[in-house]
This record gives structure tokens, C-alpha cells and sequence, in this order.
């Protein structure tokens, strides 16, 4: 109990400290909705904080539901399952995939993290892995950068970044994001 007090304690300092150093969000230029199982896991929930902040930062605000909400179940947000067992064979070695051309649907493979990582890594790596496929599929294509966030593996540089919260989106994606977050509006 009393590392889970120190943890939040440390989350906390740590979001603050992102903020004091102004990392403050752009204006906002859109929404999505992002449905999700787990919502009450306090893993689960750091680490849609930092997708959050992520995303603030280069303007989208990310609206979480449980995986119950309307928006998804009709297709207009996007569902994401953390999935709490993966075939060997089933996208070897990945975190997650997400489905872009469908634009709505990502699988995470929680218990692959859970198992590749020290456990205090979990929440800022799951964090990332959700900025990943989410911005996969707002950018409505199957693409990858040579840098940040949206590489194809992550090095432990990448990795460096993650825990002082520093890995950013590259400007292409950026645009990539915007240009797709403004095809659903007029969907």
C-alpha cells in the first residue's frame, strides 16, 4: 500500500513537473472519443493520462469512456481491448496493433507488457503504446517515422525518453493526425 501511495506520489510530482517546465497544450484543434476496458486498473488509468498529455500537446483531447459508451459501440470512437492473452505466434514481439484503414479498433497486449517489463515501466510504456495506435488510427494509414513516437521498434533511447516523458510525435505525424481527426468530423 505504501508504494502504491509513493508511485502516485511520484506520477503526480512528475505531471507537475511536465507542466512547471512548460510542456503546456496547444489549443485545442479536435476531440476523439476512446473507449476502453480496464478503465478502474490504476496502471490503466496513468497510463490514459499520459495518451492524454500526449495528445494535449500537439492539440487533440482524447475524451476516455468505458468500453460501454455509445460513441463506440457506433463506431464513431475508438475501442481499444487490452487483451490478457496473446498467441505466440500473434503479432510476435509488439505491444499492440491497431487496425487503421478501419479507423476504430486496437488491441493492446496487456499481459505481454506485464511480462516485458519491470512494473514500474508499465504505466509510461502503456501510455506511449496508446499515443501509437490511437494516432495510427487517426492518421487512417498503416505508416511509421524514422523518429519518436511513432517508430516502428523503439530503442532504449526511445525507451530513456518515455520515463522523463520526452518522446514527442515528429511533425509529420503531427499533420498526418490533424488531417485525419478532420476527416472523422466530416464523416
Amino acid at each position: 500500500m505504501h508504494m502504491k501511495l509513493m508511485g502516485a506520489i511520484a506520477m503526480g510530482a512528475a505531471a507537475a513537473a511536465v507542466a512547471w517546465a512548460g510542456d503546456s497544450p496547444k489549443p485545442e484543434q479536435g476531440a476523439v472519443t476512446v473507449c476502453m476496458s480496464r478503465r478502474g486498473n490504476a496502471t490503466v488509468f496513468q497510463a490514459q493520462a499520459l495518451a492524454s498529455q500526449i495528445f494535449a500537446r500537439i492539440g487533440v483531447r482524447l475524451d476516455w469512456q468505458s468500453d460501454q459508451g455509445s460513441s463506440c459501440l457506433s463506431g464513431e470512437g475508438i475501442a481499444i481491448t487490452l487483451s490478457d492473452e496473446a498467441a505466440a505466434g500473434q503479432h510476435s514481439g509488439e505491444f499492440a496493433y491497431s487496425m487503421p484503414y478501419q479507423r476504430t479498433r486496437i488491441v493492446v497486449f496487456y499481459n505481454r507488457l506485464l511480462t516485458s517489463l519491470d512494473v514500474s515501466r508499465v504505466p509510461s510504456v502503456l501510455g506511449y503504446v496508446l499515443a501509437h495506435e490511437i494516432a495510427h488510427v487517426l492518421q487512417g494509414i498503416s505508416r511509421h517515422s524514422a523518429s519518436g513516437i511513432m517508430k516502428p521498434k523503439w530503442d532504449p533511447r526511445d525507451y530513456t525518453e518515455m520515463r522523463g516523458r520526452s518522446l514527442t510525435f515528429a511533425e509529420d505525424d503531427v499533420c498526418l493526425i490533424r488531417r485525419g481527426l478532420a476527416g472523422r468530423v466530416l464523416q
